[in-house]
């Protein structure tokens, strides 16, 4: 039996399930008598190679799961495929993929048991679990992890903010708080210079005098002392300084179109989301949600309780993203990595929740602990899996500027009526008031003269 294999090692199949044991411990038939699982992987390095069960879960741009040409699972992209391949070289075994069957990562359920790939390890059902697993303390009382290969950050994503009106793009330069200062000098001003002037000037033409220096519009005033010299100097001043500023801010927005204001922070996100205009969304089957919610941070806390209290839940997959971000006003809760492969159609806060260890989880009787860590120790440190993580980036950009085809330039686009819409109807609207005005002054003069007439024929 098994013939041609060293007699270090013989190896034999279990109905689906490979086992291995050194010929000392074979019975009289040939068969692997009370053998273990975990006893697979004694003597890494011997000339017998060693075959591997692993689990592993689909997950954006780490591992990307497919079928191979004899219907078996395979990592068809990602990050954690050319990683995997690496590892399996270093430690001189071969290996063969399971995928839970609640796709989990893996959560303690009430009665003690686990979820997805660390209960398939927990049980004993595979030797090694990867594909972003994070290392936390509830997870160690159940399993081993690897020495770290990553540190990732927990961030949270929402919809590319959309641009704001251009009707209304000759406001935008300024905020607020300017514009009514610029409204409160319009009115100040003219009393100011009634008072302090030496010359004799309108209301009237006062106020237009005022109104005119914030258009770089010349006025009337005549300075016939020092004071009123120094009065209108200082205010042609700052009056120009403002016009430049307005100018050269709003040419800028018409070139590049303001975009809104969107969540970018967790006090942000939690105060919109207890308000209710907002929800946040994670995935189901991850330790990420219990550490949201027995977090001390009281924002972070009510993130993580309002996904489990809503079971607002989205899958790992790209599309399932991208569209329960850009149809509600939803943020979702990933890893960093996951984000990576399709941030032009997402847009990352610039806050971060907490960093994450990720390791390969191995069962409590994983033989071979010290050398796996050594070997992993050896990869990252040679840069091999940053090395993964960027070969996979490249090729997914290329596959997404061709699905987009050519982004260059070939034209230079002009501003169109829409830019400048704002402006139109500001001038309509100005010339609507003045004939209105006009009209006014007709029908009142008509009035007048009538009333006239009528006085004097009596």
């Amino acid at each position: 039996m098994c013939a041609g294999l060293p007699d270090t090692r013989r190896w034999m199949r279990l109905g689906d399930e490979r086992w291995g044991c050194l010929t000392s411990e074979m019975d009289e038939a040939g068969r692997c008598a009370g053998v273990a699982r975990h006893q697979r992987w004694m003597r890494l390095g011997d000339v017998a190679e060693i075959t591997s069960a692993q689990t592993v879960n689909e997950i954006r741009g780490v591992c990307e799961l497919g079928r191979d040409e004899h219907g078996g699972l395979e990592i068809a992209d990602g990050s954690d495929l050319e990683f995997l391949k690496i590892l399996s070289k270093a430690l001189n075994f071969t290996y063969e993929l399971f995928q839970p069957e609640d796709k989990q990562w893996g959560v303690k359920l009430e009665d003690g048991n686990w979820t997805g790939l660390i209960g398939k390890v927990h049980r004993n059902e595979t030797d090694m679990s990867m594909c972003a697993i994070t290392m936390t303390e509830p997870r160690r009382t159940a399993v081993q992890f690897s020495f770290p290969y990553e540190i990732q950050s927990l961030v949270f994503a929402t919809r590319k903010p959309g641009y704001l009106p251009k009707v209304l793009s000759f406001v935008y330069p300024f905020a607020p708080e300017v514009w009514f200062t610029i409204l409160a000098l319009m009115v100040l001003m003219p009393l100011v210079w009634k008072m302090l002037l030496s010359s004799v000037h309108s209301m009237r033409r006062l106020f237009f005098d005022a109104f005119a220096s914030f258009l770089s519009g010349s006025i009337s005033i005549r300075a016939l002392s020092f004071r009123d010299f120094v009065l209108v100097t200082t205010w042609l001043f700052g009056t120009t300084f403002v016009s430049l500023s307005y100018t050269t801010v709003l040419l800028s927005f018409l070139t590049l179109p303001l975009q809104e204001n969107i969540v970018n922070t967790i006090p942000e996100l939690a105060r919109a989301v207890k308000g209710g205009s907002w929800k946040v969304m994670g995935f189901k089957g991850t330790i990420l949600l219990n550490a949201l919610t027995t977090s001390p941070i009281k924002d972070v806390s009510l993130l993580g309780w309002a996904i489990e209290n809503n079971a607002w839940y989205v899958l790992a997959e790209e599309e399932s993203v991208v569209n329960n971000v850009q149809q509600s006003k939803a943020a979702v809760i990933a890893m960093t990595s996951f984000f990576e492969t399709f941030e032009d159609s997402i847009a990352l806060a610039k806050d971060s929740f907490f960093p994450l260890n990720l390791g390969l989880v191995i069962g409590e009787h994983f033989c071979c602990k010290e050398s796996l860590d050594l070997k992993l120790l050896k990869i990252t440190a040679a840069g091999l899996y940053e090395k993964c993580k960027r070969d996979f980036q490249f090729r997914a950009r290329l596959k997404t500027l061709a699905a987009k085809g050519s982004t260059s330039v070939t034209h230079v686009k002009a501003l169109s009526l829409e830019d400048l819409s704002g402006a139109f109807i500001m001038l309509c609207f100005g010339y609507g008031v003045s004939l209105s005005a006009f009209i006014v002054e007709i029908c009142v003069s008509k009035y007048i003269c009538k009333v006239s007439s009528t006085k004097l024929d009596i």
